[in-house]
């Protein structure tokens, strides 16, 4: 078999070619091998020959009238989330996981998190503190705000909800799993390698 030819058939799908459906992290799936105009293997051209992935599901149905010179089951791992070095890299991820938070439906959880990302803003450099309330300066349904400048002069505010030394510590080790590629965080958030080649943004204004 020419050394093009093997080339070509090794790199695999991500998705099924019939449904699209994802094929890394489901275990074996079927792989087949075809030519255009009967080429052979052993001597065609490159570009007749060509690698299919499908689902179980779609194989099924595809196999009755698909001639194929090889067949075999493949199996693609899940990617491991990517590790995040760089002050640069851990700012940018977490400037958009601020705002993606700030966009939810607002429950306890959510402004706990939204409170320490945004000191962890500062620690980054991509927010100043500007001010904070007291109880006292609070409506009786409303927590003390904490507000920042961003570095385009724009204000926002956080709830400055109560946050004992445990919930504290859980989030900033949830950040330093995910940091490490050990874990992804499940907020209808993920992070790209477009994110983290970018410059932080900066946290959009309430």
């Amino acid at each position: 078999m020419k050394k093009e030819i093997l080339q070509r058939i090794s790199k695999p799908r991500k998705t099924c070619i019939a449904c699209q459906k994802p094929l890394q992290g489901i275990g074996a799936h079927p792989v087949a091998i075809s030519g255009i105009n009967g080429a052979d293997l052993s001597d065609a051209d490159p570009e007749e020959i060509f690698r299919e992935d499908f689902c179980d599901e779609c194989w099924g149905e595809a196999q009755k009238d698909k001639q194929v010179l090889a067949k075999w089951m493949g199996k693609q791992e899940q990617p491991k989330p990517s590790k995040l070095h760089t002050r640069r890299e851990r700012a940018a991820v977490l400037t958009k996981w601020f705002d993606a938070l700030q966009a939810t439906e607002r429950t306890l959880k959510r402004d706990q998190y939204l409170y320490v990302i945004a000191h962890l803003l500062m620690k980054y450099q991509v927010l100043k503190w500007e001010k904070s309330s007291s109880f006292a300066e609070a409506s009786p349904t409303e927590q003390p705000k904490v507000s920042f400048k961003t570095q385009d002069d724009d204000i926002i505010t956080v709830d400055a909800v109560p946050l004992d030394p445990e919930i504290n510590q859980a989030i900033i080790d949830q950040m330093e799993r995910f940091f490490a590629g050990k874990e992804t965080i499940q907020n209808d958030f993920e992070s790209t390698d477009d994110d983290t080649n970018e410059a932080p943004n900066k946290p959009s204004p309430n």
